[in-house]
């Protein structure tokens, strides 16, 4: 059973983290989460104990299921051992008096445990020809509702945008003429860590024609205020548009159509974020100098080139060795940027 007083701390900490930093209530709630497996470990040991805790908090987090009964995953661990070191840190800062018992050592020993690397699997994205797939059937067979995720499906691949981004994307934060996208919170999207950003579209012409088509009639529809994606309405029997703001769970909802119109085309369903994947794949696949990669980790609102290849530069293994035999052959990179390239691609695999 959880310390009341502990789960007490937990929201005066997840208070002080909005007036401070500012999060947005998505990045509130993934720390709310993380910070309940710290008090279910603890169940109902003081605080202040913590550190007398048997088992420690990373061999407990090993045998604990996530939100679906299953094994939490490596960086899972990682995060909430990070959010814990956090949390005890803000209570030994705070209350030095009250939680004696903490200190800066043991608060270092929040660490998951070095695991044996696991084999290898390749990483499992959205391709272009997965969406051309879906693309295939004729427009007016299709109900309003599967045209939209269709189009959805499309534009997901050539924004690489975020779930969350995509489903809050007002049709004033989107003009199809430049390919442009304002990520900008200000006008409603709802932006990781609420940054803002211009971003644009990947020019794949036959998925630009999926894109235009729902954006023309979408535009005769509703105002530019209602979402790029809308809610459809069907409870007179006929799918209509709204122009309903997005609820809380729109991220959920979309992940679901999607991965229901996959089924129906008979592909493995794939969550939105695998489409955000296989944006960054392609593209990197079209690279032809580092100004290129730059390019498209803003595009992917990233803090740094560094983020981008360590999120999505691992390539199989057959790619990898092909990509590096073929670096300076056609090629707008410099000899020191191949150099840097080769070092890069075999850091990143290892």
């Amino acid at each position: 059973m959880i310390n009341h007083d502990n789960y007490k701390a937990m929201c005066e900490y997840l208070r002080y983290e909005t007036e401070v930093f500012m999060l947005d209530d998505a990045t509130l709630e993934r720390h709310e989460s993380m910070l309940k497996h710290v008090l279910r470990w603890l169940d109902s040991m003081p605080l202040n104990d913590a550190p007398r805790q048997r088992p420690v908090l990373a061999v407990d987090l090993q045998k604990a299921g996530g939100a679906d009964d299953n094994e939490l995953s490596e960086i899972g661990i990682k995060r909430i051992c990070r959010q814990a070191r956090n949390f005890f840190t803000q209570l030994l800062i705070n209350y030095p008096r009250q939680y004696h018992s903490i200190t800066p050592a043991w608060i270092e020993t929040l660490r998951p445990p070095k695991l044996d690397p696991d084999l290898p699997e390749e990483r499992k994205v959205v391709t272009l020809d997965m969406v051309r797939q879906v693309n295939q059937p004729k427009i007016d067979t299709l109900t309003l509702a599967e045209w939209r995720d269709r189009a959805a499906c499309s534009f997901l691949y050539i924004s690489g945008m975020r779930a969350t981004a995509f489903v809050t994307l007002p049709l004033m934060c989107f003009d199809f003429q430049t390919r442009a996208i304002r990520q900008f919170p200000k006008l409603g999207v709802r932006t990781k860590n609420r940054k803002s950003g211009n971003t644009r579209l990947l020019e794949i012409p036959d998925l630009l024609d999926e894109v235009a088509a729902w954006d023309q009639f979408v535009r005769k529809q509703l105002p530019e205020t209602a979402p790029w994606y809308p809610v459809i309405d069907i409870s007179l029997g006929e799918q209509v548009l709204t122009a309903d703001a997005p609820g809380k769970f729109r991220a959920k909802s979309l992940s679901d159509n999607l991965k229901a119109l996959f089924q129906r085309t008979g592909l493995e369903p794939m969550s939105p974020h695998k489409f955000r994947h296989g944006h960054a794949v392609y593209a990197m696949s079209q690279a032809r100098s580092i100004a290129d990669l730059k390019a498209l980790s803003q595009n992917l609102m990233h803090e740094n080139i560094g983020t981008t290849e360590g999120i999505y530069g691992v390539s199989p293994d057959k790619e990898m060795h092909d990509r590096i035999a073929r670096l300076g052959q056609c090629s707008d990179f410099e000899p020191n940027e191949i150099a840097v390239l080769e070092k890069l691609l075999v850091r990143l695999k290892g």
